[in-house]
């Protein structure tokens, strides 16, 4: 799968609004569109600041980290599962609009989930189509991996659970349209 930053998506929304908009019509968001980046800037800037890369590439989060996000009013939200870390957070972020909010999964951990579902997929061909997985990936806003499958049933979260992983983080949804990996 392709990944790429905050900066990258945000670059593209506002791109393709531009595209399908009368410029008049935009400038009402250009205030947002300001405050976001500069959110996705400072949320940026903290994730390598407490971050530490491996040799081997894996970047490693302290326990407390439970993610990042930006909130509809475009402030930079930073999770933890410490809430006595509040102020270091902030100071850290180096931005008094930050909003420090709990959240009871560590990022570490729900990457820790995530790399199971992609190893057991990856190590099982034909498993993703016995499911009906359509996605899956971390949702740090609502601090849980979440799966998308085709037909989200009982049975099929059952199966799930008992031939990929089963983990009290994950949480499950449908989305009938199926993605398409080139």
């Amino acid at each position: 799968p392709c990944v790429h930053s905050h900066q990258d998506v945000l670059l593209c929304v506002i791109i393709l609004m531009a595209l399908h908009h009368p410029i008049s019509t935009l400038f009402p968001y250009t205030t947002l569109f300001r405050s976001v980046y500069e959110a996705v800037f400072v949320l940026d800037r903290f994730k390598k600041m407490i971050s530490v890369t491996c040799v081997s590439g894996e970047v490693i989060y302290p326990r407390y980290y439970g993610g990042t996000c930006i909130n509809d009013a475009g402030k930079p939200v930073i999770l933890t599962t410490d809430t006595t870390k509040r102020e270091l957070i902030r100071k850290l972020a180096g931005c008094d609009e930050v909003v420090v909010l709990p959240c009871a999964i560590s990022y570490r951990y729900l990457k820790n989930v995530d790399d199971k579902i992609k190893s057991c997929l990856g190590d099982r061909p034909g498993l993703i189509e016995k499911v009906g997985i359509n996605t899956f990936g971390i949702l740090t806003d609502k601090n849980c991996v979440d799966v998308s499958l085709v037909c989200c049933t009982p049975e099929k979260v059952e199966l799930f659970k008992s031939l990929v992983v089963d983990d009290p983080c994950i949480t499950f949804s449908e989305n009938v349209s199926r993605v398409v990996l080139q």
